[in-house]
């Protein structure tokens, strides 16, 4: 007699300790068999938490790896942009200094060019009020100044002239 389980081959002669070895034998197959199942069942679980566990850990260390690699470029960044800060820093004061020596030059030739161009100006002037017949400053104060001994001397004249006149004769 045949199953879908194997072959169940039962001597003909009916001998009954044949039998119990017979099925002795095949509940030991199926015992052996049941136990195997039951072991992959576990064994697959078992593998299935290890393949878990191992994707787990590979996560954790990816994030750990990343987050470590991500603090690295931080640190690098933070150095650079400090020292872009630095040198702009730099770059701007030296700038600014460059400006104030640029600004009193400025100033000491606008200073310079005023200067020679008053002086210019004062010579041309004198020269056009020259060629116009027009007295110079310096020579109207020595007119000035001809003037006043002048009229010191017609008042001391006039002065002289009214006592003479007063006086009897």
């Amino acid at each position: 007699m045949k199953t879908g389980m194997g072959s169940l081959d039962v001597p003909n002669p009916f001998d009954a300790s044949l039998l119990q070895a017979h099925v002795e034998r095949q509940w030991q197959r199926l015992a052996q068999r049941s136990r195997q199942l039951a072991l992959a069942y576990v064994g697959a679980w078992g593998f299935a938490y290890d393949k878990t566990r191992d994707l787990y850990d590979g996560g954790t260390r990816l994030w750990t790896d990343a987050e470590r690699k991500g603090e690295q470029i931080e640190t690098f960044f933070s150095e650079r942009v400090l020292s872009l800060e630095t040198r702009a820093t730099d770059e701007v004061k030296r700038f600014q200094g460059s400006l104030e020596v640029s600004g009193q030059q400025l100033r000491q030739n606008v200073f310079e060019s005023h200067a020679g161009i008053s002086e210019e100006l004062e010579r041309q002037i004198e020269l056009a009020v020259a060629n116009l017949g027009i007295p110079s400053r310096d020579q109207l104060e020595r007119l000035n100044a001809e003037i006043e001994e002048l009229n010191r001397r017609i008042d001391a004249e006039l002065e002289r002239q009214r006592a003479v006149a007063h006086q009897p004769a």
